[in-house]
This record gives C-alpha cells, structure tokens and sequence, in this order.
C-alpha cells in the first residue's frame, strides 16, 4: 500500500471539513427552489469554482493524465487555438442568455414551455438514459484509479475468502457523493463544489512547486518525450503529429464544434446554470472557468511530464520496472494488457501509480484528498442532476396532484438515491474500449447527439416544431444506441472475426459529430414540412409585453466599435469591462502566439530541441496564470458565498418555484 498514517490523516482531516461544509449548508435548505438551484443566488466567481469544481473530478483529472500522456505537449499547443473559441462561446452568451430568459429551472421544462409536455417526459427520458450510462462509467474510473493511487490489490481476503477489490472501491466511490446531495440538495453541493474547488487549487499549487523542487528534471523530461514519440507522432513538435490517432488537432477543433452545438444540453451543469442571480452572471462565471481551466492545466501536465522521464528515461529504469510492477498487482489476471480492455485500462493506471514515486508521505495524502474532493464535487453534482431530472421531469409530471413542500424535498431524495444505486450496477457492467474521452463523447451522444438540435432550434428558430422535436430525439437515441452495443461488444465480434481491426472504427467523438450533423438535418427537415405555426418568441423569452420587471435583458445590444471583439454589451459594468478585456485579451494573445508559430514553423521547420525552449517558458507564464487565478477566484468566491448566505437566511420563498409549468402557462 502508497498511504502511510500521515497520509490517510491528511485525507480524513480534508474530508472532515467537507462534511462539516455539507452540514452548515444543510441547515439554509427550506424549498424546492433551494433544494434545486440553491435559490438562485449565485455569483459568478462561486458559480466559476463550484461549476468548474463539477467537471474537473476523478474521471476528468485521468482523462486528462491519459490525454496529455498520449498527446505530450503537443494538447497544450492546439488548446492554445481552440480555447479562445471556447471563451468566446462563453462571453458571447450564445444559448446561455436566452435559456435564462425562459425562466425555465430545467431543461426539460424548458422543452415544455418551447414544445409540449410530451417532449419535455421524451427528452427528460432519453436524457436520464444517456447521463447515467455516462454516469455509470465514472466510478468504474474512479475506482481503478484510486486502487492505483493507494496502491491496493485486485483482490483482499476477508473471512477466509477472496474478494474483488473494484466492486468494494466502486461502493465507496458512490457512497460518499450520495450523503452530501442527501443532506441539502443543489444547496449543499454549490457551497461543498466551492470549498472542495479552492482547497484543489491550493492543493494543486503545492503538488505543482514541490514536482518542480523536487523530482522535475527538464532535461530528463526532454530526452524521455523524444524516446516516448515516434515518426510522425511526436511529443514535442506540433506539426509531427500526423500519425496521431486521439489526440491530434482534429479531436481539438471538433470539441469546439460539439461544445458550441451542445453549450444547452448539459443536463449535469443545469443546476449551476439555474442558480446564477441572473443570465450575466451566469455568462461572466462561465468566462471566468475559461481562465481557471487554463490555470489548472500546468498541473496535469507536471506529473505528466514526470512519468513520461521515469517510463522513458534510462536513468529511472528502475522506476519505470516498479511503476508496472505495482500496475500488476492492481489489475490482477489483466496485467498483461493485451486485449484492447486490457491495454485500455493499464494506460488510464500509469500516471496514478507513477505519482506515488513522486511526492513525499504525507503529500501522497494530500493529493488523495484532492482526489476526494474531486470525487464529491463532481459526483455529487450528477448524482444530484440525475436524481433531479428522474423525479421532475419524468415521475412527477405522471402525477395529477402535487407534492407539498418537504413531500417534495423527500422524493427528490428518494430519487437521488435510485440514481446512485443504479448508477453501482452499471459501473459492474461496462467496460472502456477507447480512451476515456472519447467513451464519455459515445456514452453522452444517445442525447447529446439530437439535443442540441432540439434545443437551439427552440431557443433562435421559431419554426422549430414539436413533431420535429420528438422524431430528432428518438433518432439519437437508437442511432446513439446501436453505435453503444457495437463498440462495447467489438472485441468479442473481433474475436469471431479476426480479420477486423482490433478497435471499433468510429471514435466516439467521430460518432458524436456524425450523429449530431443527421439531427440538425433531420430537425430542420421536419420542421419545413410540418404545418404548425410558428412559435411566440416573445412570450418564451419574456420579451415586450411579456417582459419581466428588473430583469437583465439578454439581447441587449453589443456596443458599437472594437469592444464587440470582446463581446462586451451595455449591460456590462466597469469590473465586467476590465475582466473581459483582462481575459479575452490573455486568449486572444494565445491565439496569436498560436498563429506566429504555426507560420514559422511551416518556414523554418524547428527542431524538437527549439520546440522544447519554447515549452520551459510556456510552463513557467502557465504556473503564474495557476497562482493569480487561484488568488483572484478565491476572493471573488468567498464574497459571493457571504452574499448567498446572506440571501438564504430570509424567510421568504415563493412556494411556486418547484420546477413545473402551471396549465395557464402552456396558453
């Protein structure tokens, strides 16, 4: 076992203060609204740690291990182009303002309030059935990775029987998450994400300086990056990248277009979405994750850079020959790794156990802890959605009469609960056939894949039509389907078919995209063809006659002249000013660098060796943007948690806001 006494202190000390975060956030839970969207009092510097908190859990931090050490350095260089996209999407609202002026809580109410109660109960469906596919493969992850971090066997005697370690972990790792969103609800999990996600820039911002006093040997990571590329697949030139399959420029630039084409559709994130005060604060915190995200990546990248000296390096041959070793003894009869399940699951184990001969005892604890934190923020948010969509969108609208308040709060809970246990069964069944990215992007495209069209087309397209909306969703489903059964019973067909290529061949981002392509199609297509009137705009929106008193309008327009780069509208006051200019002048700076290079490396073809300069200083401005942001947020945070602490302790709720459209609101 990696954990010491000292290590598992610092573990449990860590998640004692979660838990007594959980339990004071509990006691400001009086209503649904609460219960569901934290009463929509969130600020933007809350919303971009607790939000961000959400995606950067135990799945996500191996996805990225894995990313960066399939991808080298060269991930890096292509964020530095498509991240500028990704903050523009943001800045610029597109999607995110109009939801937030349907005043929907949801998404499926949301498909209600555009279409009809039956494509609200298809799309929560088909929703719920995607997510916890998806959801199902996070603690099988989680697991794995933790039995690596803590260095545990395949199996554990107990009773005078040989008992599966994985199982047990996977019991844990749903658990733990289950007892926070129990406890206060959407609350709970806004307040435990924000403590949860400073305490990991901290944490991280000591993980990073001590890999980098310590054990970090620039020139042993330069030689071991060149011994871990190959001919056209190289870890340090982005323009010898040819023969990369994953993680080359294309799985880039497509996540640009699937995040702009599903920026709505994430059912996970609706609760963070619905607690912002309003749509501008929800835009400006969206803005801020952009900055965080780009902090938070020096950290991946430093224990990447690490393993890659001491699998690559011949001076850490020793290592190297102890890190597989210890990779053994945790995958148990799959150490040899060579079916594609195998190999699969040895690579998402290599930096997690690599890091154990990294750090200190004591900071092996601290980086479990961050692991824990990781595990509930983001766990305890899907849990939470999930539980939310299963309960509002699907069982209650069954119901011809409503739940009283805390009945209401009481099934939620129940639902919660079915959604963790049946997410524990799944994460027994399914099994990583590709990398982990690219399985989230073919588990999430059963909705994903026809969402977006649904949903954008409600937002801007008044022709949209419910017929249209209900033959687009079912179309994602079974193509999303039949593509699932394929890839996750391929290396069986292989086995009867050897002359087919060990992997299935359509990733599960090319899947994604494919799918998503037909449904705009399809969508539009139906649309044309039916003749159902055009849809009141005004009335979704809140617009005109329909507008609602002091309330921010989104489609305010963009000043006139240069500050449109920024996205900048008139509702934009001085501080919103500055920070966007701040930010979007930092991306579009990168973007810049970005283009320089690509120019001057297409002329004079740089050597990996140049390459590798260029790299020292991007680390060293990219551990300065991870120490300024973690300042800047931090404060930003806690001001904006006093304040929603401040707005909970008022005894007014309108008793109203569960989430549901009254019949008077479908006329």
């Amino acid at each position: 076992m990696n954990m010491t006494f000292l290590d598992w202190t610092v573990t449990a000390a860590v998640l004692g203060l979660f838990i007594g975060v959980a339990i004071f956030a509990n006691r400001m839970t009086k209503s649904v609204a609460d219960y569901l969207v934290a009463g929509r009092g969130a600020g933007r510097y809350m919303l971009t740690v607790s939000s961000g908190t959400e995606w950067i859990g135990v799945i996500a931090i191996s996805a990225m291990f894995e990313a960066f050490y399939i991808g080298g350095l060269n991930a890096m260089w292509w964020a530095m182009a498509t991240t500028p996209l990704f903050a523009y999407l943001q800045i610029s609202g597109f999607g995110m303002y109009r939801f937030r002026e349907t005043r929907a809580m949801t998404i499926a109410e949301f498909l209600e309030k555009r279409y009809s109660r039956p494509v609200r109960t298809l799309g929560a469906a088909i929703s719920w059935i995607s997510g916890m596919v998806a959801f199902g493969f996070v603690p099988l992850i989680t697991a794995k990775f933790l039995m690596a971090l803590i260095g545990l066997p395949a199996h554990f005697a107990c009773l005078g029987f040989q008992i599966p370690t994985y199982p047990v972990m996977t019991a844990l790792v749903v658990g733990l998450p289950l007892l926070f969103v129990l406890s206060g609800g959407h609350l709970t999990v806004l307040v435990s994400d924000f403590v949860q996600g400073m305490f990991m820039n901290v944490a991280a911002l000591t993980l990073v300086f001590t890999l980098l006093s310590t054990v970090f040997q620039w020139d042993h990571v330069v030689l071991a990056m060149k011994a871990g590329g190959g001919p056209n697949a190289s870890l340090l030139n982005p323009l010898a990248t040819s023969q990369m399959s994953d993680f080359g420029p294309g799985f880039f630039f497509t996540a640009v277009i699937l995040q702009a084409y599903s920026v709505m559709s994430n059912v996970a994130a609706q609760g963070f979405t619905g607690s912002a005060k309003n749509a501008h604060e929800l835009r400006m915190g969206n803005l801020l994750g952009q900055i965080r995200w780009q902090g938070v990546l020096v950290f991946f990248m430093a224990f990447v850079l690490v393993t890659h000296m001491y699998m690559h390096h011949p001076a850490h041959a020793e290592t190297a020959k102890a890190i597989n070793h210890s990779i053994d003894l945790t995958m148990g009869q799959q150490a040899g790794g060579k079916d594609v399940v195998g190999s699969v699951e040895r690579a998402q184990m290599l930096v997690p156990t690599a890091l154990t001969y990294m750090l200190p005892h004591g900071l092996i604890g601290l980086f479990c802890a961050m692991m824990v934190a990781a595990l509930i923020s983001s766990s305890n948010a899907m849990t939470h959605a999930w539980g939310s969509v299963l309960m509002q969108d699907i069982i209650l609208p069954l119901r011809k009469k409503p739940l009283e308040n805390k009945q209401h709060i009481w099934a939620l809970r129940a639902s919660v609960l079915a959604v963790a246990l049946i997410t524990f069964a799944l994460s027994l069944l399914i099994k990583p056939t590709q990398s982990i990215m690219q399985c989230l992007a073919l588990f999430g495209s059963l909705w994903l894949g026809s969402a977006g069209a649904v949903i954008l087309g409600g937002l801007y397209w008044k022709k949209g039509t419910t017929k249209a909306a209900i033959i687009t969703l079912l179309f994602g489903l079974v193509v999303g389907t039949l593509l699932l059964i394929l890839t996750q019973t391929w290396p069986d067909i292989v086995k009867h078919h050897p002359t087919l290529p060990a992997k299935f061949p359509l990733s599960g981002q090319a899947s994604y995209l494919s799918t998503a392509f037909a449904s705009i199609l399809l969508y539009v297509l139906v649309s044309l063809l039916d003749k159902q009137p055009a849809h009141d705009m005004d009335k979704l929106l809140h617009r005109g006659k329909y507008t609602v008193p002091n309330e921010l309008l989104a489609h305010d327009q963009p000043v006139a002249g240069w500050q449109r780069i920024f996205g900048i509208t008139r509702m934009f006051t001085r501080e919103d000013r500055i920070t966007a200019y701040i930010l979007m002048g930092y991306f579009l700076f990168s973007l810049a660098v970005f283009i320089i290079g690509m120019i001057i490396g297409y002329k004079t073809h740089p050597t990996e060796d140049q390459w590798a300069g260029f790299w020292a200083i991007f680390l060293i401005v990219q551990v300065v943007l991870l120490v300024s942001t973690t300042l800047w947020l931090g404060i930003g945070g806690c001001r904006d948690t006093l304040r929603l602490f401040r707005s909970m302790r008022t005894p007014e709720r309108d008793p109203g806001d569960i989430g549901e459209l009254k019949h008077n609101e479908h006329s």
